[in-house]
Order: structure tokens, then C-alpha cells, then sequence
């Protein structure tokens, strides 16, 4: 009897745990999507620190993606790096 209860309880919480998971279908607020130049996405700025020397390969790396990403993206995203451990 008490392997049959264990089962039923142990159900009842996995069904209860799926349930919490399940996804309701929400509208998108028209504030968020809000945009200043027209294309559908805002301008941001990502900071990027790393604790490498600036002669690192690996810094340099990091230094030419910052450069790819703002070329790429027109502008619209604005990194700006601190490297050597900077804050």
C-alpha cells in the first residue's frame, strides 16, 4: 500500500511541476519594440572588460570583434571595451 500512495503522490507532483511549466500566449507590448531610427531594433552599448594585457592575442581578438560589431551593425550597437583589468 505505501509503494502505491509513494507512486500517486510522486505523480501528482510531477504533474503539478509540468503544469507550472506550460506557457501562457501573451501579447507583445508595442512599447518594447520601440525603436529610434526605424528598423525595428534600439541602440545599445555593451561593455566588455577582460584582465589581459593589451598585447595578448586574446585581447586583440576582443578588440577586433568590438570593431567588427559596430561596423556591422551600422552603429546601432556600441561596444566599448576595458581591457587589463579596468572597471
Amino acid at each position: 500500500m505505501k509503494k502505491w500512495t509513494l507512486g500517486l503522490f510522486i505523480s501528482i507532483i510531477g504533474l503539478l511541476a509540468l503544469s507550472a511549466c506550460g506557457s501562457a500566449d501573451k501579447d507583445v507590448d508595442d512599447a518594447s519594440a520601440a525603436t529610434t531610427d526605424g528598423t525595428g531594433y534600439e541602440k545599445t552599448t555593451i561593455r566588455l572588460a577582460y584582465n589581459l594585457p593589451q598585447d595578448h592575442h586574446i585581447a586583440i581578438g576582443i578588440e577586433n570583434f568590438a570593431k567588427e560589431v559596430m561596423e556591422k551593425s551600422d552603429g546601432k550597437v556600441n561596444v566599448q571595451v576595458y581591457p587589463a583589468g579596468q572597471s
